[in-house]
């Protein structure tokens, strides 16, 4: 687990300074970063679906994981990307069951518990300090 962890992790931050270099290339193209999101999101499609069987279905799931890989780096940035590439890459090669019978069974559990850590961490660090619940003081 923890070498597939270690492993992932060279990877989503390579595929992550991949997009980001094409995406500014495309921006400094046309000038405006959806312009560019928008000509990143073809391309990519258009390169994916070269000697594909099924251009329909490649097509419409290439649309779907660049535009969002596309948003995610106009809108918010490196690291949401580089986060979401990591989990995606993890979880997509890892076999999870929940069939405790197996051997890989305990071990591959640690992968989920690693996403979950992420996302609370994330979520700590998006609340900035503030409380979650905000306690008026009594009238």
């Amino acid at each position: 687990m923890l070498g597939t962890l270690a492993g992932q992790l060279p990877v989503a931050i390579q595929g992550t300074l991949v997009f980001f270099i094409f995406l500014i290339a495309l921006r400094s193209l046309l000038r405006n970063r959806w312009a560019a999101a928008m000509a990143f999101t073809a391309l990519l499609t258009g390169l994916r679906m070269l000697g594909s069987s099924h251009p329909g279905l490649e097509a419409a799931t290439s649309i779907m994981i660049y535009g969002i890989a596309s948003f995610a780096l106009v809108r918010f940035g490196l690291i949401t990307l580089a986060v979401a590439v990591f989990v995606v890459n993890t979880i997509a090669n890892v076999p999870i069951t929940l069939d405790f019978s197996r051997w890989y069974a305990t071990t591959a559990m640690g992968i989920p518990l690693v996403v979950l850590a992420i996302a609370i961490w994330g979520f700590y660090t998006a609340l900035g300090g503030q409380k979650l619940i905000r306690v008026d003081p009594a009238p």
